[in-house]
């Protein structure tokens, strides 16, 4: 595996709310450890129904896609890749606790990995609001 670049995240709330987590890392996996780090900006930030986490690696949908198929017991309405993106909607009935078990299946899970170049990422904060 190639050399890692230092670890990038940003994290911002969109103007409905919406916390979204933007990562660039080529280590899925060390970027996943971040964001279960920052898992208190989650608490503190998704009260509502239906608000969402975004969480990007700015890789491939492939890599999204891949990722939809851990959280069918955490998240009660589904996720949906947005090109680079994992859209995750929180239960509407326990918001919290619904991302707090889907940081601990990413966390946990041994997750294949491809270290592959990354491509530019072009989408802006707002194409990613529901």
């Amino acid at each position: 595996m190639k050399h890692l670049a230092p670890l990038h995240l940003d994290y911002a709330k969109s103007h409905n709310n919406v916390v979204t987590i933007y990562i660039a890392q080529r280590n899925f996996k060390e970027a996943l450890k971040k964001l279960d780090e920052c898992s208190s900006i989650l608490k503190h930030s998704i009260r509502e129904p239906y608000h969402a986490a975004y969480v990007s690696c700015e890789h491939s949908k492939a890599e999204a896609l891949m990722g939809l198929n851990l959280f069918g017991e955490a998240i009660e309405h589904g996720c949906t890749a947005l090109e680079n993106s994992l859209m995750i909607h929180g239960d509407k009935h326990q918001t919290t606790a619904a991302i707090e078990k889907t940081l601990q299946l990413i966390y946990t899970q041994q997750w294949e990995y491809e270290n592959r170049p990354i491509e530019e990422n072009k989408n802006t904060y707002n194409e990613f609001h529901p």
